[in-house]
């Protein structure tokens, strides 16, 4: 499986593993003319290698691939789509993770016992990751922390004699976690998934510790072979062998095998929050590959259960209705190595090659590229009952000139802008189902901070014994190398609640904080219709940052005069989420619903991309918990 950023994707039960012993050699492996495989006109890439795990690079115009019998690392270009480097990393390379900031590869050196770490800007080698066991799963977290599963040793039945641990990068210390089994995890580095057995267990991560705490846990229809999470981390998919199978049939040197899946016929499919099954994936056929980025899911599929000179293909589902859509022939039976690239609408699958001479010396791999296709953002709406609700327009029912900014006012030692009474439209039908529908919304005048609360205010509140101290850890700016007048992230709802209360403010519903970003006209983002990547602190095209100071980008500032209403940190809102609320919501002065297990995000962040920054976009987010991209600022009520 893949990892995403805002971002990249991995497939993590998809470490294969390949019989012993290759060979290497420049000997062709493709073609018609070569070997006799006739790929009709599909495009392939010639490797010839026992691949055992594919990477995107949200930064950079690569995919990274593992050779698990010529200890190496693949870089092959996404642009040319030709091999350009190889890299060689160490023994056995079974799984591979980027760091959180995108520049550093980490490798799982199941025949030895460290972790590679690879600087991709130069894709140059850095020193490794020291441990005492051999790992064969790996998933980075925040630094310096990452999670590891050893090589798994089955000897009676289904006990484990591997272990996971939660390693610390920069002391070189190891501990061992509760559970064994193969990982994934969020892109934000907010939850860990652990598929053990017949399970898939959900942790949420401490922030500053990386320590787990269980927070959901799912049964599977059998083992798992692989496990891979979608881009936005809502959806998470496994391939499972029979219920009865046993660990001789999955394991191979030690590690899963998703080419063992000769029974089952579907991908389960489980929503994250809270982590429970939605539905089944049906190919028909017998899948070994899963992969999920922004509208596009596809799986691979063996169309038998074995033989040398077996066949597959590859299903491009519907995310949200999980229906097939597409169906695309493979030159060859997939493995569990392949990626999608949303950017670019291309499937990248490892597919055997039957017709490798060298198949004696292990299996082989050439890597196919199949076009899906550029799609459309579409998104359906969730039927819900609705209450009777006026057709809206920009154009017909708003002035088609957004509101002006009145002259910023201070209160309590901060800018406030005014937004006067009036109606908008909030909400969108172009987004996704929660953002849905559009809907005119009226509001008394109120005041909005025109900054995001910064550092050096939040720790007024602090030292005045009225606010507690953020969460302190990497990323952060409590405590970091950051000036005063960065904005405070890292709190939590309560926190950002208590301090407004204590400057004799409160935290904005979110009808007032989408009103102050959009104005009156319906605009997608704070200065217009079009994104202009110079507006906004946001993560351009994967290349993440850290916080800026409170209005670094004037010319990004919304119709009424508020800065970094998209971008630099997300916001808290006074809101509970329902995903079904607009529906429902009163036309003047909406509170949100009355109680909720979720608050409200809005405006994107450094973090993200351009997608998050639109100004009717929600992000739900639990209250208790908080992040490195995380702010907030405050409101009152106009006299």
């Amino acid at each position: 499986m893949e990892n995403v950023l805002a971002i990249g994707q991995r497939s993590v039960w998809g470490a294969l593993l390949l019989l012993v012993c290759g060979c290497q050699t420049e000997v062709p492996t493709w073609g018609q003319g070569v070997w006799g495989r006739n790929q009709g006109g599909q495009e392939v890439i010639p490797l010839g290698s026992a691949l055992s795990e594919i990477v995107i690079d949200p930064r950079r115009p690569y995919l990274y691939l593992a050779d698990f019998d010529a200890n190496q690392i693949y870089v092959v270009s996404r642009t040319t789509r030709q091999l350009e480097r190889q890299l060689v990393v160490g023994p056995r390379p079974s799984d591979l993770n980027l760091s959180m900031d995108g520049n550093q590869l980490y490798v799982a050196l199941s025949g030895g016992t460290e972790i590679a770490v690879v600087d991709l800007d130069r894709q140059e080698l850095l020193p490794s990751i020291p441990l005492t066991f051999s790992p064969a799963y790996l998933a980075a977290g925040r630094p310096p922390y990452l999670y590891s599963t050893s090589v798994l040793e089955f000897w009676k039945g289904f006990s484990s004699y591997g272990q996971t641990f939660l390693l610390d990068a920069q002391a070189h210390t190891q501990t061992q976690l509760p559970q064994v089994g193969l990982l994934e995890i969020d892109p934000t580095r907010r939850r860990l998934y652990v598929a053990t057995h017949r399970q898939v267990l959900q942790y949420r991560i401490g922030l500053a510790d990386g320590q787990l705490e269980l927070e959901g846990e799912a049964d599977t229809e059998g083992p798992v072979l692989e496990l891979q999470l979608s881009a936005d981390g809502r959806r998470l998919y496994t391939i499972s062998a029979g219920y009865f199978a046993i660990p001789e049939m999955i394991v191979t040197h030690n590690l899963i095998d998703s080419r063992k899946n000769v029974e089952v016929d579907m991908v389960e499919v489980f929503g994250t929050d809270p982590l429970i099954k939605v539905g089944e994936l049906y190919t028909g056929a017998f899948p070994r590959a899963v992969s999920s980025s922004g509208q596009y899911l596809v799986v691979a599929a063996a169309d038998s259960a074995g033989g040398s000179l077996g066949a597959g293909f590859a299903v491009r589902y519907d995310p949200l209705t999980l229906k097939p859509l597409e169906t695309y022939k493979l030159v060859g039976a997939p493995s569990g190595c392949a990626v999608v690239d949303s950017s670019t609408g291309l499937f990248y699958v490892a597919v055997e090659n039957p017709y490798d001479l060298r198949e004696r010396f292990g299996d082989r791999h050439d890597l196919q590229v199949v076009a899906l296709g550029r799609l459309v953002s579409s998104q359906a709406a969730v039927p819900v009952q609705r209450q009777p609700q006026p057709s809206v327009s920009a154009d017909t029912l708003l002035p088609s000139a957004p509101a002006t900014a009145d002259s910023a006012v201070q209160f309590a030692g901060r800018s406030q802008v005014r937004v006067p009474a009036g109606s908008f439209i909030m909400g969108s039908t172009e987004g996704s189902s929660a953002e849905a529908p559009a809907h005119l919304v009226t509001l008394e005048a109120y005041y909005l901070d025109q900054y995001e609360v910064t550092v050096g205010q939040y720790r007024a509140c602090v030292q005045a014994g009225s606010c507690e101290e953020p969460v302190d850890a990497s990323l952060c700016n409590w405590q970091g190398a950051v000036e005063d007048d960065h904005p405070i992230n890292c709190v939590r709802w309560a926190q950002a609640q208590a301090y407004c209360a204590w400057v004799g403010l409160r935290l904005p519903t979110e009808a007032e904080w989408e009103k102050a970003a959009r104005g009156t006209d319906g605009r997608t983002y704070p200065w217009g219709e079009d994104f202009d990547r110079g507006r906004a602190n946001y993560a351009d095209h994967g290349i993440m940052q850290r916080t800026r100071p409170v209005g670094s980008y004037p010319d990004g500032r919304s119709p009424y005069g508020a800065d970094d209403m998209s971008g630099n940190v997300y916001e808290w809102v006074a809101d509970w989420y329902e995903p079904n609320y607009y529906a429902v919501s009163p036309s003047s002065d909406p509170q949100g619903p009355g109680s909720g297990s979720l608050r409200l995000l809005r405006g994107g962040s450094w973090w993200f991309d351009s997608n998050q920054m639109r100004t009717f976009h929600r992000e739900p987010y639990h209250p208790a918990d908080t992040d490195v991209d995380i702010g907030f600022r405050c409101a009152r009520s106009a006299e």
